[in-house]
């Protein structure tokens, strides 16, 4: 009996690194097997618009159930919904949503909103009724707005969302609170008085914030919680966007200072940091005042992320440059960075179509030559993300050129270049700039692309850091749209959402050449994620693209 009960301790200590078809296949194999895996499938629910991507190579879809639509490259937005709503219902008449602990509901699931939310309603009231679920995650407003009363009966939920300050007095009976996300909208504090037990209870138990400003004016936000003698004593984790504007908005503190944000946030225990920031102000220095004041003191900072926001100046090659410039010399002066930070992410606001000026070659050799001198003093860094690299590489006309016409010559990529190349000779674009139509160029076409293989990062990751926690999914491009992209009225189009995992393939093997110098300048890189393309590394120093080989 002893032996039994051991080996059935260690069978349920396995099904929690199985992906859920592995759980189900497990299911299949006897009761046994049965009783141990079905509770971990249904433990952690994720809903989504689309499924997620699979392999069988690494972890990162292991752990969460996906409740997604069509599997399937070309799929019509019905489809997409009838597949859904059907996985859904099935999921209710299971009769095992008593073992749901966590339910992700993420924003525009279903194309057909009035259709899907009585059903997303339904199973949500199911769940609090219940009363077995911890986390109960609605990433859509409108639906987030319908159960705002009733998620305050969830006394164990450790993550919570809330929209407006004034709502945080509602939550002053969440004890187990660890993570807040606050979403501002107010022009201003001024009626807002936060109870003693919010501030004291509360907020000084958090272990992560996420200020989310709709005017990009997050410090702000911690101006007023240094009125009201809020300190985040035990806060880990802090997320949060500013943006120095060129035009100054009234009531709201717009230039970057350090002065409110080291009086709240413990930033000497600091674990992970992602900033949404930049400076407009052409002569204006606050960005580097502002990363120069916060560095020294980030002691313990191991998890970092930057995200660059601009309003007027999109598109300007040394607005990017300067940008770059100014958040490798914060990374740089991190105390103890080699030793300590182990993973990073950088995100430009690169040009949708990615045309830039004064996007020449030369200039593009400099800002490479900046993080080939930088990346190498993360010696310990395992993970790096760079969401948007591909965008800001298509801005420099000769790499993309090169990339379609002297690319890899594989056997793969040497039978569709020739294909993408007559897509350009094909199709235009409309110029918003210009006011009329022009031909797709390489750096529009890549731009696009680049832009479509963010979009494989699921919307409940409001971190980039946490990119790695959920597996990409499963969403394809048919290369038109964007800026009204159409074929020549005398020419037969035929490319669809057929075409886009053969150029997602091309992406990947021009990344190849990139991911060489990587492992080279960072010795303990493990993951690396290039725009939607996923890359282990082996202890070897060889990597592998998980999805597009």
């Amino acid at each position: 009996m002893a032996s039994n009960a051991s080996l059935k301790d260690v069978f349920g200590d396995v099904t929690k690194f199985l992906n859920q078809n592995d759980l189900v296949a497990l299911c299949l194999v006897n009761r046994e097997f049965c009783e141990l895996a079905t509770p971990q499938l249904y433990s952690d629910i994720v809903i989504n618009k689309h499924s997620v991507l699979r392999s069988s190579e690494w972890w990162i879809d292991c752990g969460k159930t996906y409740v997604g639509g069509y599997r399937s490259e070309k799929k019509s937005n019905d489809q997409n919904d009838l597949f859904l709503y059907d996985r859904i219902e099935r999921l209710l008449e299971s009769r095992q949503t008593n073992l749901i602990r966590t339910l992700v509901v993420q924003e525009d699931v279903f194309n057909d909103m009035e259709t899907g939310m009585p059903l997303l309603q339904r199973l949500i009231d199911e769940m609090l009724a219940l009363n077995q679920i911890i986390d109960l995650d609605i990433r859509d407003s409108v639906l987030f707005q319908a159960n705002k009363e009733k998620v305050k009966g969830l006394k164990l939920s450790e993550t919570i969302r809330i929209q407006e300050l004034d709502s945080l007095n509602d939550i002053s009976d969440f004890e187990h609170l660890k993570s807040l996300e606050i979403l501002v909208t107010l022009p201003s504090f001024e009626n807002v008085i936060l109870s003693d037990v919010v501030k004291l209870r509360l907020l000084a138990g958090l272990d992560e914030l996420v200020i989310e400003d709709v005017e990009f004016s997050a410090l702000r936000v911690f101006c007023f919680f240094k009125e009201q003698g809020v300190v985040f004593s035990n806060l880990k984790s802090l997320k949060f966007n500013h943006v120095h504007g060129i035009h100054d908005y009234n009531k709201t503190y717009r230039e970057l200072t350090a002065e409110f944000l080291r009086e709240v946030i413990p930033l000497k225990q600091l674990q992970s940091l992602e900033m949404e920031l930049a400076c407009e102000k052409s002569e204006c220095i606050c960005v580097d005042a502002f990363l120069a004041d916060i560095s020294p003191k980030l002691v313990s900072l191991k998890n970092l992320a930057l995200i660059e926001k601009t309003f007027i100046t999109l598109g300007d090659h040394y607005t990017e440059e300067n940008w770059d410039l100014s958040i490798n010399r914060f990374i740089l002066h991190l105390p103890n960075v080699g030793q300590n930070l182990q993973t990073l992410s950088v995100r430009h606001n690169c040009p949708t179509n990615g045309l830039q000026k004064d996007s020449v070659e030369g200039n593009y050799i400099r800002r490479r030559t900046l993080y080939e001198e930088v990346l190498p003093h993360l010696c310990s860094l395992k993970k790096l993300i760079a969401p948007t690299i591909l965008q800001s590489l298509s801005s420099y006309e000769i790499l993309v050129c090169d990339l379609l016409w002297n690319g890899c010559e594989c056997k793969k990529c040497a039978e569709v270049l020739d294909i993408f190349d007559q897509f350009l000779q094909n199709h235009q674009y409309y110029s918003y700039e210009e006011g009329r139509y022009k031909d797709v160029i390489p750096t529009v076409f890549f731009a696009y692309a680049g832009d479509a293989l963010c979009r494989r990062f699921l919307t409940e990751t409001d971190w980039d850091l946490k990119a790695l926690q959920y597996p990409p999914t499963q969403h394809t491009w048919n290369l038109h749209g964007y800026e009204n992209v159409h074929h020549f009225q005398d020419y037969e189009c035929f490319f669809d959402e057929s075409a886009y995992s053969h150029l997602t393939q091309v992406i990947s093997h021009f990344f190849d050449d990139y991911m060489k110098t990587l492992v080279k300048l960072l010795p303990k890189l493990t993951v690396c994620v290039l725009s939607g393309i996923y890359y282990q590394v082996s202890e070897n120093r060889e990597f592998f693209s998980q999805y597009d080989a």
